[in-house]
């Protein structure tokens, strides 16, 4: 069936609307983008790898670092599908002037990077989730804090594991998401995405606000100024 709209789309709207894209600037835009925000984020991990290893105190890499490695090292292959798939099978283009195999392609990389996004998010939490027991330490802030954000770590990994499972599984057979625009595709079904996107969205949200929570309420007991609270407040909100 999407095969089919597909074709339909593609002889009616031109008739239509007399307009049709052909241009990839949206997919130039995307990949400047990327490209852009990639490299920074590159230099500015190095940055800090290089200060912890040479200028801190410690001289020596925490668990949150090693987060942050791994982070990149997923962001590789992120970059990867971004430009040899997305962009070089039709993004920025109207669906109709592409042809069936094109989009099936675009669906497959698309498919893929659904994951590793997924992947790359929960990691991120996990990153900020390693720097908060390296400053809050159960010694200092007491057992509850520390359990807290095991807590979170415990549901983070939960809800990443879920959802990729739900992502890489959503249609039976596999391979109908990316095979159900061909012409002569397989027969199957999919799950609505647009209830697990709204699910997966709320939950993260959710763990987002509590864990920004967990370091603004040990601020209360620091025997600081209140400016210097406000200023350590600032600092976690913009970190998270």
């Amino acid at each position: 069936m999407p095969a089919t709209l597909v074709q339909l789309r593609r002889h009616h709207v031109p008739a239509c609307l007399g307009t049709i894209r052909q241009t990839s600037k949206g997919a130039h835009e995307y990949l400047g983008i990327n490209l852009g925000l990639g490299i920074l984020s590159i230099l500015v991990t190095i940055a800090r790898l290089v200060y912890k290893r040479y200028y801190s105190s410690s001289r020596r890499y925490g668990p949150e670092d090693w987060v942050v490695v791994t982070i990149m090292v997923f962001s590789l292959p992120c970059a990867v599908v971004n430009i040899a798939g997305l962009v070089q099978h039709g993004m920025g283009r109207d669906t109709w002037t592409l042809s069936t195999s094109t989009v099936s392609q675009f669906a497959l990389y698309f498919w893929i990077l659904e994951s590793l996004y997924l992947l790359d998010i929960a990691l991120v939490k996990m990153a900020l989730l390693a720097f908060y027991m390296t400053i809050f330490p159960s010694a200092g802030t007491g057992p509850w804090t520390r359990r807290l954000l095991w807590g979170c770590v415990v549901f983070n990994s939960t809800l990443a594991i879920a959802s990729i499972l739900v992502t890489l599984f959503q249609c039976r057979p596999v391979s109908y998401y990316w095979r159900q625009f061909v012409d002569n595709g397989v027969d199957g079904f999919c799950i609505p995405s647009a209830p697990l996107a709204w699910v997966n969205g709320s939950l993260n949200v959710a763990l987002d606000l509590w864990m920004i929570m967990i370091p603004l309420y040990r601020v209360r007991h620091l025997q600081l100024h209140w400016k210097h609270k406000a200023g350590v407040v600032i600092m976690f909100l913009m970190g998270t």
